[in-house]
């Protein structure tokens, strides 16, 4: 089942593309920044788990081709391939500790989509005066 996309996605999306500097992470194909149609922000784990599906660690920008449609693409390649580019980016400490939440959802409150609209506004806000943080220190 697919799930339906909110407005908290679409500013989630709209952070990530920020964070990666509207650069797809895998071909390097830059986009002139938003709206950037064919830029999107891919997850490692599912989105459909509620616990990390805000993360930052868990998303980077993706041109549609390298998300969908390449044969090497994310979705063409599975999981195994998609995780190994994420923990290749995020060094296996924070990669780990992802898939640590991933796998434990029960040990996690419930999701607080306000608080989490806060912090994605807060850090787009904080992205536009200073730029993104280095990789691995977003959480």
């Amino acid at each position: 089942m697919k799930l339906k996309r909110t407005a908290l996605d679409a500013l989630f999306s709209l952070v990530i593309r920020m964070i990666d500097k509207w650069t797809c992470q895998i071909c390097h194909k830059q986009f002139g920044g938003y709206p950037a149609p064919g830029l999107e922000a891919a997850h490692c784990f599912s989105r459909s788990c509620q616990t990390i599906r805000f993360e930052l660690d868990n998303a980077m920008a993706v041109c549609t081709w390298c998300h969908k449609f390449s044969p090497n693409s994310l979705h063409n390649q599975g999981n195994e391939y998609t995780r190994k580019l994420f923990r290749k980016r995020l060094g296996v400490k924070i990669f780990n500790e992802l898939k640590w939440k991933y796998n434990n959802p029960s040990k996690f409150p419930k999701i607080n989509r306000d608080e989490i609209k806060i912090f994605l506004l807060a850090e787009k806000e904080r992205i536009e005066k200073s730029g993104p943080l280095i990789l691995g220190a977003r959480s």
